[in-house]
């Protein structure tokens, strides 16, 4: 049945003559873009501290719960499954690995929910979220490279990286030894992700002499995810104990610090990827260069324009200028907070 709607869905872009297929693809490409790390940045950044953390470990929660499904159901893409499915060619690129479940609808999922967790009071910031989870998810299945169950559990996965990070903020954040905690099992738990995925076996399926999936690239992805998270747990420990910044100023003030940020992070992001390998090896490198990309935009970035903001507010003598009333998402009496919740 779910390659009978692949094909029906084809046969409509066929009769079409493609002309959803650029859009269909840019929504996809959208997704990675944007809700891989730059939505939990700018929100990070400029708009609320704690809401851009707890976004973050969602987005690194998701990330390695979506990679671990992926690596023990190992399923094959739908057009490997019948010769028959001819998915959009700009849309292959991207879709390397195993199918099941869709990363894409995963990440849009983990992204755009919490947002609409974090603003739930907010029904039109709801509705606009859901709407963007449910047309990358289907953009998937319009493009012929993840089935239906593929995208609905990606939004399952989804949903339970939310519900970890919003359990684990909320414990972390209690004060004590919590966020210590968080950290070192945290941390435990990356180790024996990465362990798992090295030493499970992998299948070898070749079609004319060809790896249908490279199992070392499926390790690669446990790398980046668990390094991606890493960082996050390490940015969110250090941000919370020495740093506490705050977002506060002028629009003008927001926008430079988004841009600077977002420079940052594409430096990284292009820039770093080469000289990390050629230094620790692919595996390693990959994971140095997500849990940079993750420190940078969870402390290094907000360590820096925090201690501008002292450097000005002492200058003009008023040190606590610069200090905010960050709403909490913690305490169930501040999920109403107007900054957040509405």
């Amino acid at each position: 049945m779910d390659i009978d709607y692949l094909l029906a869905l084809q046969e409509f872009r066929d009769a079409t003559g493609g002309a959803l297929d650029s859009f269909m693809n840019g929504v996809s490409q959208a997704d990675v873009v944007l809700c891989g790390l730059i939505l939990q940045s700018l929100i990070l950044w400029c708009v609320n501290r704690e809401a851009g953390m707890f976004l973050l470990l969602a987005n690194g929660i998701g990330g390695c719960l979506n990679t671990l499904v992926k690596n023990i159901a190992c399923v094959y893409r739908p057009w490997i499954r019948s010769s028959a499915l001819h998915p959009v060619a700009e849309a292959v690129p991207d879709a390397t690995g195993y199918s099941f479940p869709s990363g894409h609808t995963q990440t849009a999922t983990t992204a755009l929910g919490g947002i609409a967790t974090v603003w739930r009071k907010k029904r039109w910031l709801v509705v606009l979220c859901v709407v963007g989870i449910l047309l990358v998810g289907f953009s998937r299945n319009y493009l012929g490279v993840h089935t239906p169950q593929d995208v609905l559990f990606g939004i399952i996965v989804g949903i339970a990286g939310i519900a970890i990070a919003w359990w684990v903020y909320r414990f972390g954040e209690h004060g004590g030894k919590h966020d210590i905690i968080v950290l070192v099992v945290g941390l435990v738990l990356c180790a024996v992700f990465v362990i798992f995925c090295l030493l499970k076996p992998y299948p070898y399926d070749y079609v004319d002499n060809q790896l249908l999936v490279d199992p070392e690239e499926m390790v690669k992805g446990c790398f980046v995810a668990a390094g991606l998270l890493a960082g996050s747990l390490i940015a969110w420990f250090c941000e919370r104990r020495w740093v506490q910044f705050s977002v506060e100023g002028s629009t003008g003030t927001r926008i430079v610090r988004a841009i600077i940020g977002l420079v940052i992070l594409a430096v990284i992001m292009y820039g770093a990827k080469a000289p990390l390998v050629a230094l620790l090896g692919v595996d390693a490198g990959s994971f140095a260069r997500y849990m940079l990309l993750a420190l940078t935009a969870g402390l290094f970035y907000p360590m820096a324009f925090s201690a501008v903001q002292r450097r000005r507010a002492r200058k003009d003598g008023s040190l606590n200028s610069c200090e905010e009333e960050s709403p909490s998402l913690v305490k169930p009496k501040d999920a109403g907070n107007d900054d957040v919740a509405k």
